[in-house]
């Protein structure tokens, strides 16, 4: 991972940050990069199956953003996130933990 300065570069070279096709204020086109021809893919299916599962914490994460957002979009944004824990975890030798998990399950009690 030293070959990527910060997390940012490493999801432009995979592919998932929105392309910046503005001219005269106007943006023409939103759609992710065409970069990253394997890795991209295999992401978007890990994001897929991590959403499926019950009560994880992307899926969780999912249900948030959904609310907002189109079904594709969500899953590129779990994509994304993923990849971002990736890349920390291989830098810092830690595990996955995710700080905002315990807000999460506090709120999802407050609501049942």
């Amino acid at each position: 991972m030293s070959q990527f300065a910060s997390f940012k570069r490493l999801c432009c070279w995979a592919g998932l940050t929105p392309g910046n096709n503005e001219s005269a204020g106007k943006k023409k086109s939103v759609c992710i990069t065409r970069a990253g021809v394997y890795l991209q893919p295999a992401l978007v299916k890990v994001a897929h199956a991590a959403v499926k599962s019950d009560k994880s914490y992307y899926e969780i994460k999912y249900e948030h953003i959904y609310k907002r957002r189109s079904k594709k979009r969500d899953i590129i944004a779990i994509a994304r996130m993923m990849l971002i824990a990736i890349y920390h975890m291989s830098v810092t030798c830690e595990v996955f933990n995710p700080s905002d998990l315990y807000k999460i399950d506090m709120t999802q009690e407050m609501i049942d």
